[in-house]
C-alpha cells in the first residue's frame, strides 16, 4: 500500500457518487456510506470499500445453486465471475481518475470452498459436477500489475486470474482446460458493456 494517501478522503466518495458504479453496478447509492479514509457500501449480500491509499475491497456471499435434479448444489461462476470484474473495473477507473503510477496487487479469495463445486464451463451435472469439486478451504489468485496497464491489459490478467484459481478445482483426469477457460473468459468480457 502506498504510505501516503493518494487523495483527499472526499474524493473517494465524489468519485463513487459521480460516476455510473453507483447505480447497481458497484456501489449501490442506497448502501454508500461515508467511513474513516473513504467510502463504502453495506449491502445484505455484499461490501465493499474504497478508500484514500487506493486499496479496493470486495465481499461477497455467495449462495450455491441447484442442479437439474434439485439436489445437486455448486456455486455459480457467474456470480464469481461478474463480481471480480465489477471490483477490478472500479479498482481501474479509480486509480486512472487519481493518476497513481504504481504496481497494483489484484487477489481473488474464495473462501469454504471445500467439498464445493464451481462448474468453470458448460456440464452435465448428472455425470460431471465432480469435475469442478474444491478439496481446499480456500482458493485464491493473484498477480501485480502496473496501475496504468490495468485498462490496458484486462483481456490478459483477468483470464489468468482465473486460469489459478480454477486450476485447484479441476479434478478430472483430462488436461485442465486453460485454452478453453481463456478463451470463454475473453469472449464473457468482450460482451461486457460498462467495460467499453
Amino acid at each position: 500500500m502506498p504510505k501516503r494517501p493518494l487523495c483527499a478522503v472526499a474524493d473517494c466518495w465524489n468519485f463513487l457518487d459521480n460516476t455510473f458504479y453507483r447505480v447497481d453496478l458497484f456501489f449501490p447509492s442506497t448502501t454508500l456510506r461515508r467511513i474513516q479514509g473513504g467510502a463504502a457500501s453495506f449491502g445484505k449480500q455484499e461490501y465493499g470499500e474504497l478508500n484514500t491509499h487506493g486499496l479496493v475491497i470486495g465481499r461477497r456471499i455467495i449462495q450455491p445453486v441447484s442442479g437439474r435434479d434439485e439436489q445437486t448444489l455448486y456455486f455459480s461462476f457467474k456470480d464469481v465471475f461478474d463480481f471480480v470484474v465489477r471490483m477490478y473495473w472500479c479498482a481501474t477507473k479509480f486509480l486512472e481518475s487519481v493518476q497513481f503510477k504504481g504496481d497494483v496487487t489484484i487477489e481473488i479469495r474464495l473462501l469454504q470452498m471445500r467439498g464445493n463445486s464451481l462448474p468453470f464451463s458448460y456440464v452435465d451435472f448428472e455425470d460431471e459436477i465432480e469435475h469442478y469439486t474444491s478439496y481446499d478451504q480456500e482458493i485464491s489468485a493473484s498477480q501485480n500489475v502496473p496501475a496504468d496497464h490495468l485498462g490496458s491489459n484486462l483481456l490478459d490478467t483477468i483470464p489468468q486470474l482465473f486460469v489459478q484459481l480454477c486450476w485447484s478445482i479441476w479434478q478430472s483426469g483430462q488436461g485442465f482446460p486453460e485454452k478453453a477457460l481463456t478463451e470463454m473468459i475473453k469472449r464473457d468480457l468482450k460482451q461486457m458493456t460498462f467495460l467499453k
